[in-house]
């Protein structure tokens, strides 16, 4: 009966450490309109993004874009394929309120509505039509309306 009961305890344990990752992770996909106003907490990290399988990171450090890590594809949005150890600043704006790390591609939005990405093209992860790298950070189309974005290993999902 004591095994059982510890067996049951870890269980709700584990359960309830799924569920907090769950909403955690939900927060993190804020809709444009009060992604501007956030609060800097840890330093000035506003937002950051890290890929699991390609290991790259992005990071959004007062509305600028930074990035560091492994860039075969030019992933990291710098305009070269030299991986880098310390963030990167990726260029001179400060309008980006949203990003996401695919497994070697970028997804980005800015205050305005626009949807950017960059690095591996294969599979159509970037949303432009074709299948070729790119090394910058590129608009998607010339709608302004999209609201929240997700990169996975080989594709993007934008609302």
């Amino acid at each position: 009966m004591n095994r059982f009961f510890k067996s049951n305890h870890y269980i709700a344990i584990f359960i309830m450490l799924l569920v907090f990752s769950f909403q955690t992770n939900t927060n993190a996909q804020v809709s444009r309109s009060n992604n501007k106003k956030s609060v800097a907490y840890r330093a000035n990290f506003q937002r950051i993004s890290s890929s699991s399988s390609a290991s790259h990171n992005l990071e959004i450090r007062n509305g600028e874009l930074w990035s560091w890590g492994q860039n075969l594809y030019g992933q990291l949005g710098l305009g070269t394929t030299i991986g880098e150890f310390k963030p990167q600043k990726i260029d001179s704006g400060n309008e980006w309120v949203c990003v996401s790390a695919g497994g070697a591609h970028s997804v980005a939005l800015k205050s305005n509505g626009t949807l950017w990405t960059w690095g591996y093209g294969g599979n159509g992860a970037l949303g432009n039509g074709g299948t070729a790298n790119v090394n910058v950070p590129t608009q998607v189309a010339s709608d302004s309306d999209w609201a929240s974005i997700c990169a996975g290993k080989n594709h993007t999902i934008a609302l």
